[in-house]
């Protein structure tokens, strides 16, 4: 299941490279400490400051596979973007709670895509 997540994941960044203009994304694998727990994640290094970053990403998942991140909007600019209950059938028929954490980074922002099981 994990493989099946990551690969739902990179195909997201792939994705979402195309609409970046000359950025040479490459996604790896690391990990991120959510909830008391280490857990496996997508980390990518991208231009954009962690706002214009986060506003893009939420509008993009927005548009193509119709939910909304929370933490970014009028008022609130979390490091941590989340979704909860979220339907992806390519991953699992189940729902799953989808997160990004955006912060900067020298060059730009540093963003981890990770997913979890309620």
């Amino acid at each position: 299941m994990k493989y099946i997540i990551i690969s739902f994941l990179l195909s997201v960044l792939f994705i979402f490279q195309g609409t970046t203009h000359a950025q040479n994304l490459v996604p790896v694998e690391s990990t991120i400490e959510h909830a008391d727990k280490l857990r496996p994640c997508l980390l990518v290094y991208v231009d954009p400051e962690p706002k214009t970053l986060k506003k893009a990403w939420r509008d993009f998942l927005k548009e193509k596979y119709d939910f909304k991140l929370k933490g970014i909007g009028f008022l609130s600019n979390k490091d941590v973007l989340s979704a909860k209950k979220v339907t992806l059938p390519a991953i699992s028929p189940n729902a799953l709670d989808f997160y990004t954490e955006i912060v900067p980074d020298a060059n730009g922002s540093q963003m981890k895509v990770f997913a979890s099981y309620g």
